[in-house]
């Protein structure tokens, strides 16, 4: 089993990806802690040819939407949750509202997505540039 690397969110300026060998990176915990403490580890599957014209990086696919911001770690999503499954919860209408009016967890944008890592590319090459 590949070791598994560990990174907080405050090692960016220290860490990049491409710091690492792709088999050094097989199995990664990105630690995304203000207070609440999120773990995302992310497991590369694969390293794809470059396509002539494709943008990168790019998400191919992925499963489920992000929690709301501040919404109080895992203990508060799973409460958010259980309040915008019900409409009978006491919190459901202003946890409703907070969301802004919809919240699917099962929802996946993948444009979305792409969208939010072209704009990660496009700051990190301008600090390559400095």
């Amino acid at each position: 089993m590949p070791r598994l690397y560990t990174f907080n969110i405050s090692d960016c300026a220290e860490f990049r990806l491409c710091d690492f060998s792709p088999g050094q990176l097989k199995r990664f915990v990105f630690e995304y802690d203000f207070s609440v403490g999120w773990d995302h580890e992310i497991l590369l599957e694969e390293v794809l040819a470059l396509r002539n014209g494709a943008k990168y990086p790019t998400c191919l696919a992925g499963a489920r939407k992000c929690p709301p911001q501040d919404c109080g770690g895992s203990r508060g999503y799973e409460r958010f949750l259980k309040a915008i499954r019900n409409p009978k919860h006491p919190e459901h209408a202003d946890m409703v509202r907070w969301s802004g009016g919809h919240f699917d967890p099962e929802e996946f944008d993948v444009a979305f997505r792409n969208r939010g890592l072209r704009h990660v590319a496009e700051v990190e090459r301008c600090f390559d540039a400095g």
